[in-house]
């Protein structure tokens, strides 16, 4: 892991985030990968001005395989400031999504709605789970046991959604799998 400090923020890379960034170049796609990875920069540039809004410390920045990864301090902090910080970043790539489709970047475009959508998916790794978890939290209900049961309903729904309209992406597949996995792993 390679570890800098910019104004007193501790920026991360782990070698998923390199290895991620070499598949994409080997598969001559380096301008979707730049195209991602600009996209994932705006998603957490969303998170940190919602997070400056809601006075709560960016501690760190973590970028990792799957994208980029917002460490804060916000263990004081009301639950409506909480998921506030995490929709502004999916927000963010809808507003980027909505000025790329202006301009007839399509390519833009298509990453940032996708991105957006991506993270708004009620599994506990992205934004949408957070958000999921954080209102079950507060009423003091058993998240793990609801977003285990969530996870498999949406990643049932998912794949036949795939199937349905013959998608026939591999990794679309994968991912899905993955996430739901992780919900019972971690």
């Amino acid at each position: 892991m390679i570890n800098i400090r910019i104004a007193g923020m501790k920026i991360s890379f782990e070698f998923g985030f390199f290895a991620v960034a070499a598949v994409f170049c080997l598969l001559d796609a380096p301008e979707l990968a730049l195209t991602a990875l600009c996209a994932c920069v705006i998603h957490e540039i969303g998170h940190c001005a919602a997070a400056v809004i809601s006075d709560i410390k960016v501690e760190q920045l973590v970028f990792w395989a799957g994208g980029v990864r917002m460490i804060s301090s916000s263990l004081l902090k009301p639950t409506y400031s909480e998921i506030f910080v995490l929709f502004a970043g999916p927000f963010f790539n809808f507003g980027a999504a909505l000025f790329f489709y202006i301009t007839g970047a399509d390519w833009a475009f298509s990453v940032n709605l996708i991105l957006g959508l991506f993270n708004l998916l009620p599994f506990s790794n992205l934004d949408g789970g957070a958000v999921l978890r954080k209102i079950l939290e507060h009423y003091e209900l058993n998240s793990s046991l609801i977003m285990r049961a969530i996870a498999i309903i949406s990643a049932a729904v998912i794949i036949a959604f795939f199937y349905t309209f013959k998608t026939n992406n591999i990794t679309g597949y994968i991912t899905v799998i993955l996430l739901t996995v992780y919900e019972f792993c971690y």
